[in-house]
C-alpha cells in the first residue's frame, strides 16, 4: 500500500501572523517592527493553544487547522466588514459556521486544502514581507543618515550653574489652543485658566505659534532646539515620509543628554503615540491594561472591542482616559522624589478622540477608536463641526480643570521651585483639511497654548511670540548659563502624506486669512444641509477675496442644490477666469449649462475639459451625453466608447452607449451594452428598462 505523506499545517501560524504584518506594512513610515513583538507573540500562542484544543477534541489535525485558519480569517476581517456594512457581517458570520459545519462533517481528507491553506497563507506573509523589504531598503532613510538626524552636536561645558537644580516638568497638551482662537471660533472665554496660571507665577504667551503642524514634528525640533532643515537636504527623504528619525530624535534628543550630564533624571509617561514614547527613559511609566496606537489599530479589525464592551464593561475609550488620568495623577507625586528630574508628560488631550465631558463625565464617541483629526474626523460619517466644536471645548475645560490641580500639587510638593513647561504641540483642528493647505485656516491648526513657570527672573526673557523651538535654549540659558541661540520664531505647515515637505506658513498665521473660517463655516453648512447660512459664509468668504476661487467651486455647488442655476454658472465662470487649466471645473460648467438646456456651451466645455486631461472619463461621458442630446448619436458613440476605453467597468457609460445604438436601430448593439450594464450593475433600473425595450424592438424588426 503506498504511504501518502501527510503536508505540514502551517497555515493557522501563518494566518495568525499576517494581519499584524500586513497593518505594520501599511504603516511602515510611522511605527518600528518591535511594535509587532507583542501582537505576533499573543496571536500565535492562542492559535496554538486553540489548535491544539482542537485536536484533543476532534483527533484530526488537518480539521482542527481549517477550523483555527477560518476563524482567523473571520476575526481579523471582522472589523473591516462592519466599517463596510453591518449586514455583511451578518452573512459572512453564517457562512462561516456552514464552512465550520461542513468541516465538521466530512469525513474526506483535507490533504488537498491543507496544501492549499499552506500556499495561500504563505504567498499572503511573503508579499508583506515584501512591501516590509521594498520600502525598508529603496524608501526608509538609510542607518548612516538616522545618526546625522539625532542631533548628535556636543553638548556645551556649564559655565555656571544654580545651587539646587530644579526639577525640570515638560507638560504637553495635545492640542490646545490659544485664548485668541478659542474665542474667536469656539466662542470660550479661557480667562479664569490663563489668569489662574498667571496669579501661580506663570508666563503665559498670547501670540504663541507652534513651529510645525505635527506631534513629532514639533517635539523633534522642541528637544533639540533647531528646525529641521538638516533633515530635508534630499528629496529622498522628503518622499519617505518615515517618522523613525523623529522618534529617535525625541528618544536621543539633545536636551535630555544634556540634562542627564549634569545628574539629571529622566521620567517618561507612556503616551499611546507611538513617535512620542521614550521607553529608554530612567524611569517610564505606563498604566497596566492600555495599549499603544498600534494594537488600537489592530484590535479594530476584530470583534474585541464589542465582546470588551458587553462582557467587560469598559472599551478602548475607557483605556485612554485611563492613560490620561494615570498621567494627571501622578505628575505632583513625582516632585516629591530627591534626584533632579526631567518629566516629559505627552497628554493627547484636548486633542481627540473626546472622551470627558467638562466635568469629567465620560464621553462614548459612537466609533471604533482613533485619534483621527481636521477632515479625518469631521466628515459625513464621523462628527459634524459643531459636534467637533462642543467636544473639544468641554474636554479642554476638564483638562484645564485637572491640570489646575497638578500645577498646584507640584508647586506644593517641590523642596526646590521647580521649572514647568506647559505647551502645545499645534492646534486644534475644525477647519483643517490635511492634503489641502491653500484652504485650511492656518491661524488656527497653528496657534497654541505656551505658558512658563521659571525663577523669578526667567521671565524678562520670555515674549509674547516664543515658539516651542526657542523654549529650551530659554530655559537651559537661565539655568545653567550656556549660551543656546534664540531663533527666529517660524512656522511651517506639512501633510500626513508630505510630513517633510514644509510650507512657510508664518505670515498667514501673523495676518490670517479671515476668508478661510467663512469658507469652512460655509462648507460645515452646506454638508448639514443648512444651504443659506451656507450661501450667507460663501458670499462673506468672497467679500474678503473675491479671488478665492474654491469659494465660487463650492458657491456654484450650494446655488445647483437649490435649482438656482444661472448663479452656479456665474460662480464656476468666476473660479474658470482663476483656474483656467482646471479640468474639473469646466466638466461642471458644463453640467450646469446642460441643467438650462445650453447645450452648445455645455458642449464647449466638455471639449475643453478634455483638451486639458484627455483621460478625463466623466467629461467623455458628459460629452457624449451632450451630442446625443442634440442627435449626433456617432460623435455621442466615439466618446462613450473613449470612456470606456479608458474605464472598462462603467455600467452608466454602458447604458448611454446602448441607447445611442438602439437610436440608430443598431439592436444588437444596444442589447450586448445594456447586457454589460446589467452585469456591472444588476440594480440599475435604466438599463433593465431599455434591455426589454431593446429585446422587443430588436424582436419586431426580425418579424
Amino acid at each position: 500500500m503506498k504511504v501518502i505523506k501527510k503536508s505540514l499545517i502551517i497555515h493557522p501560524f501563518l494566518l495568525a501572523v499576517y494581519p499584524i504584518l500586513f497593518l505594520f506594512s501599511h504603516n511602515i513610515e510611522e511605527l518600528p517592527p518591535s511594535v509587532m513583538v507583542v501582537p505576533m507573540f499573543v496571536t500565535i500562542l492562542s492559535s496554538l493553544l486553540f489548535f491544539t484544543l482542537l485536536y484533543f477534541a476532534l483527533k484530526d489535525w488537518q480539521k482542527s487547522g481549517c477550523i483555527v485558519s477560518l476563524s482567523l480569517l473571520y476575526f481579523f476581517s471582522y472589523g473591516h466588514l462592519l466599517s463596510f456594512a453591518k449586514e455583511l457581517v451578518y452573512v459572512i458570520s453564517v457562512l462561516a459556521l456552514i464552512l465550520i459545519f461542513l468541516i465538521l462533517r466530512t469525513t474526506r481528507t483535507l490533504e488537498n486544502v491543507t496544501k492549499l491553506l499552506n500556499i495561500s497563507a504563505a504567498a499572503l506573509v511573503a508579499i508583506s514581507l515584501i512591501q516590509i523589504g521594498v520600502y525598508t531598503f529603496k524608501t526608509r532613510v538609510p542607518p548612516q543618515a538616522l545618526d546625522n538626524m539625532s542631533a548628535q552636536e556636543k553638548v556645551p561645558p556649564t559655565r555656571g550653574m544654580r545651587d539646587e537644580l530644579p526639577n525640570i516638568f515638560f507638560i504637553i497638551l495635545d492640542g490646545y489652543a490659544r485664548a485668541d482662537v478659542l474665542s474667536e471660533i469656539y466662542h470660550f472665554d479661557n480667562t479664569d485658566f490663563l489668569n489662574s496660571l498667571t496669579d501661580k507665577g506663570f508666563f503665559v504667551a498670547n501670540q504663541a505659534r507652534a513651529n510645525y503642524s505635527q506631534t513629532s514634528l514639533t517635539l523633534a525640533s522642541c528637544l533639540n532646539m533647531k528646525y529641521l532643515d538638516d533633515l530635508v537636504a534630499g528629496e529622498a527623504f522628503i518622499e519617505a515620509n518615515d517618522t523613525l528619525p523623529l522618534a529617535k530624535m525625541i528618544n536621543q534628543s539633545l536636551v535630555g543628554r544634556f540634562l542627564k550630564q549634569r545628574g539629571y533624571k529622566t521620567v517618561a509617561f507612556s503616551s499611546g503615540v507611538e513617535s512620542t514614547e521614550i521607553r529608554n527613559a530612567d524611569l517610564y511609566l505606563k498604566p497596566g491594561g492600555t495599549l499603544d496606537a498600534f494594537q488600537n489599530s489592530l484590535i479594530n479589525t476584530t470583534p474585541i472591542p464589542g465582546l470588551l464592551e458587553v462582557f467587560a464593561g469598559f472599551n478602548q475609550y475607557d483605556m485612554h482616559r485611563k492613560n490620561i488620568h494615570f498621567i494627571l495623577d501622578r505628575l505632583p507625586k513625582l516632585a516629591k522624589l530627591n534626584h533632579p528630574l526631567f518629566v516629559f508628560a505627552h497628554l493627547e488631550g484636548p486633542h481627540p478622540p473626546f472622551v470627558f465631558g467638562p466635568n469629567g463625565e465620560k464621553r462614548q464617541p459612537e466609533q471604533r477608536f482613533d485619534d483621527f483629526d481636521g477632515n479625518w474626523l469631521i466628515n459625513k460619517d464621523r462628527l459634524t463641526r459643531r459636534q467637533y466644536i462642543t467636544g473639544y471645548v468641554d474636554q479642554l475645560v476638564y483638562i484645564n480643570k485637572k491640570i489646575t490641580a497638578v500645577i498646584d500639587g507640584i508647586l506644593t510638593n517641590s523642596k526646590v521651585p521647580p521649572v514647568i513647561i506647559l505647551f502645545s504641540d499645534h492646534g486644534p483642528r475644525s477647519m483643517l483639511v490635511w492634503e489641502q493647505p491653500a484652504i485650511t485656516y492656518m491661524k488656527e491648526c497653528m496657534s497654541i497654548l505656551n505658558a512658563y513657570y521659571l525663577p523669578p527672573d526667567g521671565q524678562s526673557h520670555l515674549y509674547d511670540e516664543i515658539s516651542p523651538i526657542n523654549t529650551f535654549p530659554i530655559v537651559l540659558n537661565l539655568i545653567f548659563s550656556t549660551n543656546y541661540e534664540i531663533l527666529e520664531d517660524a512656522s511651517y505647515f506639512s501633510t500626513p502624506r508630505h510630513m517633510y515637505r514644509f510650507f512657510d506658513v508664518t505670515s498667514r498665521i501673523k495676518k490670517p486669512r479671515n476668508e478661510l473660517v467663512h469658507y469652512n463655516l460655509g462648507v460645515a453648512f452646506s454638508y448639514q444641509g443648512d444651504f443659506s447660512k451656507a450661501i450667507y459664509h460663501l458670499l462673506q468668504a468672497l467679500k474678503i477675496n473675491n479671488d478665492f476661487a474654491e469659494a465660487h467651486t463650492k458657491l456654484s455647488y450650494v446655488y445647483s442644490k437649490q435649482s438656482q442655476h444661472n448663479k452656479a454658472i456665474n460662480h464656476l465662470r468666476k473660479a474658470i477666469q482663476l483656474r483656467p487649466e482646471d479640468e474639473i471645473l469646466h466638466n461642471e460648467l458644463g453640467i450646469s449649462y446642460l441643467r438650462i438646456k445650453n447645450l452648445d456651451e455645455a458642449i464647449v466645455h466638455y471639449r475643453e475639459a478634455i483638451r486639458i486631461k484627455s483621460d478625463s472619463v466623466p467629461a467623455h461621458i458628459n460629452l457624449g451625453n451632450a451630442l446625443a442630446h442634440q442627435g449626433r448619436l456617432q460623435e455621442a458613440i466615439e466618446y462613450y466608447t473613449t470612456a470606456l476605453r479608458i474605464e472598462p467597468d462603467l455600467a452608466e457609460a454602458h447604458n448611454n452607449l446602448g441607447v445611442a445604438y438602439a437610436r440608430q436601430g443598431k439592436f444588437s448593439e444596444a442589447i450586448t451594452n445594456f447586457s454589460e450594464a446589467l452585469r456591472l450593475d444588476p440594480e440599475h433600473a435604466r438599463a433593465q428598462k431599455n434591455l426589454k425595450i431593446a429585446l422587443q424592438e430588436a424582436h419586431k424588426a426580425a418579424e
